[in-house]
């Protein structure tokens, strides 16, 4: 048997380092980046889903980097009008991040209400920036916190064009951050 895995080795697992700080209360921060243009594996599209309004739902694949630009996982982005208890529509975003070596988490921005050219149609990636992390596995799976998505735009290549990039920046405690 251990002649056997001396020929037949396990496939090496490539774990990108995690770049995790500590915080003074004993959370920890974690910064992850997606280049809105590079990094899109699916493109936005509107399909109806049941929980949502007529409008449905935008959902997207991209590419999740780390602090050092290396690819280190998937993030899912679904978009989506819902109805508020008043009858007013209200934008809801929530993420799906899976870090293979690590485990998944999910994502929830809190509803917002919507000015009346977003409930017309307009961009809905707009104006929402903080949010809750909902549930985890592995890793994650005794983490509760919260996170901040920031729009920025950066000249990542050094070409002199700026790139539109996503920062979601997670403040989370619980569960041992190794």
């Amino acid at each position: 048997m251990i002649a056997g895995a001396y020929f037949y080795p396990l496939p090496n697992q490539l774990r990108v380092r995690s770049d995790i700080g500590v915080i003074a209360n004993g959370g920890r921060t974690e910064d992850f980046y997606i280049h809105l243009d590079r990094d899109r594996i699916i493109q936005a599209q509107e399909s109806p889903v049941a929980a949502f309004s007529e409008r449905g739902v935008q959902a997207e694949l991209f590419k999740l980097r780390n602090t050092n630009r290396k690819v280190i996982g998937l993030a899912s982005r679904m978009t989506g009008l819902i109805p508020a208890a008043n009858g007013e529509l209200e934008l809801a975003v929530n993420w799906l991040l899976l870090l293979p070596s690590r485990g998944s988490f999910v994502l929830s921005q809190n509803p917002s209400p919507l000015s009346p050219l977003l409930a017309e149609g307009a961009n809905i990636e707009l104006n929402i920036k903080r949010g809750r992390m909902v549930v985890g596995d592995r890793e994650f799976s005794e983490l509760a916190g919260s996170y901040v998505e920031v729009a920025l735009s950066e000249d990542t290549d050094g070409d002199g064009k700026a790139e539109n990039l996503l920062l979601l920046s997670t403040q989370l405690v619980g569960g041992d951050p190794a």
